[in-house]
């Protein structure tokens, strides 16, 4: 023990003694260290941690998957309620499974309406979560049927903020959507389901009438389930299979004209995180790479400050100093290092944590519980200690190697670095030079491809134009426009006061905004052909109800025919259009103008025309077949209670919102106009992730060639200060200053060309991660393996140029006169 606190003592004078090395070394591992913390508590939180429930990997998430009604975006998934009862009543293997979908409300009665998130959810959510309510009671099975489901839980926050904490909220009567509802408990601090906006929960109804003869009314929802002990994934799956198909086989009605399914059971964590996963282990894996960097520069610095040290280490193994002594005392000092550079790493990922919520995009799960925990601090420590290691322990085994006669007898000044020199320089610190420049080549390769694909995923055409267009959402309470005419009156008349502001050009409704998230697809029929009994051979498509200035308002192009009008809703026989999808899929080599829909109901739909293509899910998808109708014509697929409004606008959207707001309330005061968002700012949210990912990887590739040139610049100044014998010597013969530029580029230009041929063979596997965050994009895209060595190349050149100019600068007289 008196032994480790000598070294300590002595490791702690050295660092003292020696602090412009201390600051370099400790702000190199702050970087270092601090990026890797920052992104591990964002991995330890979104990926590791489990859910806040009991035994929650024995809940997953439960989905029917339909591929034929997926078209070229994968299969389409929900759980309908068929399958949720038979589940319910049929299966082993669960011991529970519920439904929910996010949705949202009307609250009125407590001042201004307002627009509350919630979900609607089964009676057994709460008690397959495990989590009962902290005041009152959850929801019994017999408040599913409708009528009988106006009772309500509210969130804890929702409790305090919009009831002030009253504690005698339970029985409390609140109006949800204009009708009266009763608060039967208020959830637990902390609790939030299916996200952490949700304030309202109201129990799921799991029957609901056919709206027209043959037309699938089946509810579509998400669905979970706790798995009984002993039971495994596999098993479950199997039994569901076997009841999905008893449900098929026995299955009459609307339900039957849905395509066949096949159960997909997923672990409720992956089910939320799956399509993060591979974006946050390659920036684990960046982070990584810029730490090694950092230690490569550690190590070299750790060499070159061994080699000034060599009569002082001679000196210690003259008096009897042992070679195990002299290890132990050099990584004592690296990890004193290392621990000071985590601790100074946990200031950068302090403030890197205040950044997140301002860079990262709001759709990543979890990103709300990032934060420095315990795990986090321990994760810091072990890293830190590891890193000391690492970049520790080359140097003190080459230090500890030294020459003893020889170093006593030279003396500081000419003291050679010792062992194998290629070029001039120290094989190890070759190798590490060559590693960094490996590793930034691979990190800033990734980082190309990324920032390419963003550059062509944002200069996709959508199908719209933006500019000028503000969007809001109008959701009627079913309670007081339970008649269709009376919803139809409130949106025409809205329509028409709002196309009336001279700020506004144009004005329209949509069932389903674009990048909204919300999908619909049914089955059409065409008159003429008749119905293929393989479902892969269905037409399916996503109604659209609309209104006729709605076209006009998204700046959507007309391909062929013409638009919907004023008068088409006054017609007996209904109209809509297609889109162009819809048309080559489905009409290759005929006319589509003139030919005939059935949406659900018997009457048939002409086509009067066809437009261009919405990308609706996102720019990253390929447009899907849409037909669009008037809201005001009957048919499948009809938003009776919910129509969003788009409007266009002559300067600034934002300025009309008020009014936009005051119409509303001018017709119906109690109903508040919800989701008000420009049409370009939904367009940006669209694409936050990709643009996440691809500047917080730049972002690391960036350190990392930074680091990597202060490695070449480094190396070559050492170097060149190793050589200035030498140096002096070839001047003092005739060498010329351009033959010397020449030597020492040439030896800096080697490791760097070495470095690059690693690292673009390693890219080409190192970067096989990203293959799903890439669009339009290949792996091994040309044009950024050919750019990123040449930028690399062109850095290498400066850093290589600094120190070789200084080696034409030595004085032979006075280096000669030196030694």
């Amino acid at each position: 023990m008196d032994a480790f606190w000598q070294d300590l003592r002595l490791g702690l004078r050295g660092l003292a003694k020696n602090r412009g090395f201390t600051t370099v070394a400790v702000l190199t591992l702050a970087i270092g260290i601090g990026a890797t913390t920052a992104i591990f508590s964002v991995v330890n939180a979104v990926l590791l941690q489990p859910l806040p429930y009991d035994d929650a990997d024995r809940i997953v998430s439960i989905r029917e998957e339909r591929p034929a009604m997926g078209g070229n975006q994968g299969p389409m998934a929900f759980l309908t309620n068929d399958t949720l009862k038979a589940w319910r009543d049929e299966t082993d293997t669960l011991q529970q499974i519920a439904g929910y979908n996010s949705r949202s409300f009307t609250l009125t009665g407590r001042g201004e309406p307002a627009r509350v998130p919630g979900a609607g959810v089964s009676a057994s959510l709460f008690s397959l979560l495990r989590v009962p309510p902290a005041r009152g009671r959850g929801f019994r099975r017999d408040e599913e049927r409708p009528g009988a489901n106006t009772v309500v839980v509210l969130s804890h926050l929702c409790w305090q903020n919009r009831f002030g904490g009253d504690p005698d909220i339970v029985g409390s009567p609140l109006v949800l959507d204009g009708r009266p509802h009763i608060v039967l408990g208020v959830m637990p601090p902390g609790f939030h389901f299916p996200d952490p906006e949700t304030e309202i929960w109201t129990p799921l109804v799991l029957d609901m009438p056919e709206r027209h003869p043959g037309e699938i009314r089946l509810i579509a929802f998400e669905g979970l389930a706790r798995l009984k002990d002993g039971v495994s994934l596999e098993q479950a799956q199997a039994e569901g299979e076997v009841v999905l198909q008893r449900l098929r086989d026995g299955q009459q009605g609307p339900a039957a004209g849905l395509p066949p399914a096949r159960m997909r059971l997923t672990p409720v964590l992956d089910q939320m995180v799956g399509e993060v996963r591979p974006a946050l282990f390659a920036l684990v894996a960046a982070v990584g790479f810029v730490l090694l960097i950092g230690c490569a520069n550690l190590a070299n610095l750790m060499l070159a400050r061994g080699a000034s040290r060599r009569r002082e280490i001679a000196i210690r193994c003259a008096i009897g100093a042992g070679r195990g002594r002299l290890i132990r005392q050099m990584l004592t000092e690296s990890l004193l290092l290392s621990l000071l550079g985590g601790a100074a790493g946990l200031l950068v990922a302090t403030g890197i944590h205040r950044l997140l919520p301002r860079l990262a995009p709001g759709d990543i799960p979890r990103i709300e519980e990032v934060g420095l925990d315990g795990w986090v601090l321990l994760f810091t420590m072990v890293v830190s200690l590891l890193t000391g290691v690492v970049f520790g322990l080359v140097p003190a085994l080459q230090s500890a190697r030294v020459d003893v006669v020889r170093s006593l007898n030279e003396g500081t000044a000419s003291a050679s670095a010792g062992g194998f020199r290629l070029l001039g320089v120290n094989r190890t610190r070759s190798l590490l030079v060559v590693a960094e420049v490996a590793l930034a080549v691979v990190l800033l390769i990734g980082a190309g491809l990324l920032l390419r694909s963003f550059m062509l995923l944002i200069d996709v055409d959508p199908g719209y134009d933006p500019r000028n267009v503000i969007t809001a959402t109008l959701n009627l309470p079913h309670a007081k426009y339970r008649n269709e005419a009376a919803g139809e009156a409130l949106f025409k008349e809205a329509l028409e006061r709002w196309s009336q502001d001279p700020a506004i050009e144009s004005a329209g409704l949509v069932s389903f905004l674009p990048l909204s998230g919300a999908e619909a697809r049914i089955v059409f029929g065409i008159d003429g052909r008749p119905q293929s009994s393989n479902p892969d051979e269905w037409i399916i498509a996503r109604p659209q109800t609309v209104s006729a200035g709605f076209f006009q308002a998204m700046g959507m192009r007309l391909a062929a025919g013409r638009w919907l009008t004023v008068q088409d809703d006054e017609r007996a026989a209904p109209v809509a259009m297609v889109n162009e999808t819809f048309v080559r899929r489905y009409f290759a080599g005929e006319e589509a103008l003139g030919q005939r829909l059935r949406m659900g109901g018997d009457t048939p739909f002409e086509i009067v025309g066809i437009v261009g293509d919405v990308r609706h899910s996102g720019l990253d998808t390929e447009p899907m077949p849409e037909v669009y109708s008037s809201y005001l014509q009957p048919g499948a697929g009809r938003q009776a209670f919910r129509m969003n409004v788009v409007l266009r606008t002559t300067g600034d959207p934002v300025r009309v919102v008020p009014y936009m707001r005051q119409v509303v309330l001018d017709i119906d005061p109690n109903l508040p106009l919800d989701n008000v968002a420009t049409m370009q700012s939904r367009l940006q949210t669209s694409v936050a992730q990709p643009r996440f990912y691809a500047v917080l990887l730049g972002f690391f590739a960036l350190l990392a060639l930074g680091l990597a040139a202060v490695g070449i610049y480094g190396v070559l100044s050492y170097s060149v200060s190793q050589r200035s014998r030498e140096i002096a010597v070839r001047r003092a013969l005739g060498a010329q200053r351009s033959h010397i530029l020449r030597l020492v580029l040439r030896q800096g230009l080697l490791l760097t060309l070495a470095g690059l041929l690693l690292g673009v063979a390693g890219a080409v596997v190192g970067t096989r991660m990203l293959s799903s965050l890439l669009f339009g994009v290949e792996l091994t895209d040309p044009a950024t393996y050919a750019a990123v060595p040449v930028m690399l190349g062109l850095v290498a050149l400066v850093a290589c140029y600094l120190p070789a100019r200084r080696a034409t600068r030595v004085d032979p007289l006075g280096a000669l006169r030196y030694e």
